[in-house]
């Protein structure tokens, strides 16, 4: 009987102490369930947020895509703009050229005009001292006209008394 009280005591202790460490492998497991449960979610707190980083990377991707297209297209437009530039600068250039070729023309017109009016006004003036002296010329010419007229009345005049007076007219030699 000591051998079974012994035995007895021997399990008593040995259920007690199993006892003690089941249930210290017992808190250990709930311990490990409390840990697993957090690392649980965790794991799902992480999913969702690498989810969240997929999608935002998606989105950061279709944003980074979008200005380069914006870029692209911004970057076409640029060199649209700068061989209008270009063309521009070349059509000014022409413009400057006309506009200097237009200025000489009006320039060379204007000495042009300006001699013509100084011809017009010379002529002006020759007409009309040829025609003064047109003038002249036929005041004189008048003169000698009438001089003559009455140079060849006095002529006739005299031959007319002559002939009055001697009566003969064939006897008058005129030549």
């Amino acid at each position: 009987m000591k051998q079974l009280a012994e035995s007895q005591r021997h399990l008593q202790e040995e259920k007690e102490r199993t006892q003690t460490e089941l249930q210290l492998v017992k808190a250990k497991a709930d311990s490990m369930l409390n840990r697993v449960e957090e690392l649980s979610q965790l794991s799902t707190t992480l999913r969702r947020e690498l989810d969240d980083e997929k999608l935002t990377s998606s989105n950061l991707q279709r944003e980074v895509q979008s200005l380069q297209a914006i870029r692209s297209h911004d970057q076409d437009n640029l060199s649209r703009l700068e061989a209008s530039l270009r063309e521009s600068e070349v059509k000014v250039i022409r413009l400057q050229s006309d506009l200097t070729n237009s200025t000489r023309r009006e320039s060379e017109s204007k000495d042009d005009h300006e001699v013509l009016t100084r011809s017009r006004m010379q002529m002006e003036q020759l007409i009309g001292r040829l025609q003064e002296e047109k003038g002249e010329a036929e005041r004189k010419l008048q003169s000698q006209i009438i001089t003559q007229f009455h140079i060849f009345c006095h002529f006739l005049l005299t031959l007319y008394s002559l002939l009055v007076t001697h009566g003969d007219l064939l006897s008058i030699n005129l030549f």
